[in-house]
């Protein structure tokens, strides 16, 4: 197994951790940050976001279509964090999290991902560059995404 570097994104938002935390209550809201997702499904059991939670998820990826089991490892109410582990195919495996925290009248998000490919030639060298940059792409894309979902949330916008 080959690791790749782990990706960092951090944003910040213009509401308190408690409402950004309050959004990401819901799996299908937080699945959908993902800017690559075609279709999440079969997420059980339903409900708040919890530890233990799993879900299926079907990605645009660098090598393709491919479908991603997703189980949600911890969550935090109290420190507002959560961690995710997805399992691809071919050995594939990202493990992520996010956590909030405040700052001054908003709240400052940080996302980590690590990324552990099977060895082999497939990949290495630029197959693996190239999927990292797609994390690393996404990532600034799922800071934005739940930017302008907690804005559109907020009681007085839109």
């Amino acid at each position: 197994m080959a690791e790749l570097e782990i990706v960092h994104a951090t944003g910040r938002i213009e509401a308190s951790p408690e409402t950004v935390w309050a959004y990401l209550g819901d799996p299908e809201r937080m699945v959908h940050l993902n800017q690559d997702l075609i279709e999440v499904r079969d997420i059980s059991p339903a409900g708040a976001l919890q530890a233990g939670q799993r879900w299926i998820e079907r990605s645009r990826t660098p090598l393709g279509e491919q479908e991603l089991r997703t189980r949600v490892v911890a969550v935090d109410g109290v420190d507002r964090h959560v961690r995710l582990e997805s399992h691809g195919p071919m050995g594939v495996c990202i493990e992520g999290g996010m956590h909030l925290r405040p700052s001054g009248s908003g709240t400052e998000v940080v996302l980590e991902h690590r990324i552990t490919l099977p060895g082999g030639p497939l990949f290495s060298g630029a197959v693996a560059a190239l999927l990292a940059g797609r994390v690393r792409q996404n990532s600034r894309a799922a800071l934005e995404r739940l930017a302008a979902g907690v804005q559109a949330r907020k009681p007085g916008v839109g």
